[in-house]
């Protein structure tokens, strides 16, 4: 019977496995890394708090930041859609962040004085400036 040689499969194999393991221990370090580096939430909001508050295209007046975990909840209203954009932009340049829950609505876009009323009299349908006295 002849020797069979597994040298130099063997060789390859525990290579194989040592990489493996090298890169398995080194996601694992780089998990623990970045749960000890987390965030806590009042930095977190402190920081979306003084962007939006400082930016040009956001009112933050008007905006409630709620964060629990890295998990950030926006709340409130914004004047425009780009405003509404530029709130969610700002907020993936915040690091810590794990999800967002963009809860903004639009304000109404419709000026109360611009609008006309028009009641019904006996004599039909009149605008408000044209009724008569």
């Amino acid at each position: 019977m002849g020797n069979i040689s597994l040298g130099v499969l063997g060789r390859s194999f525990y290579r194989d496995l040592g990489e493996r393991k090298r890169k398995y221990l080194e996601g694992r370090r780089a998990r623990k890394d970045a749960l000890e580096e987390q965030r806590s939430d009042a930095r977190i909001r402190d920081e979306i708090y003084e962007k939006l508050k400082w930016s040009p295209d956001v009112d933050a007046s008007e905006i409630g930041i709620m964060v629990s975990k890295g998990v950030v909840t926006l709340y409130g209203s914004v004047d425009s859609s780009h405003a509404y954009k530029m709130a969610a932009k700002i907020l993936s340049s915040v690091n810590g962040i794990v999800d967002i829950k963009n809860h903004l609505s639009l304000k109404p876009t419709f000026d109360i004085d611009s609008v006309k009323v028009i009641t019904r009299g006996d004599e039909g349908f009149f605008n408000q400036e044209n009724t008569p006295s």
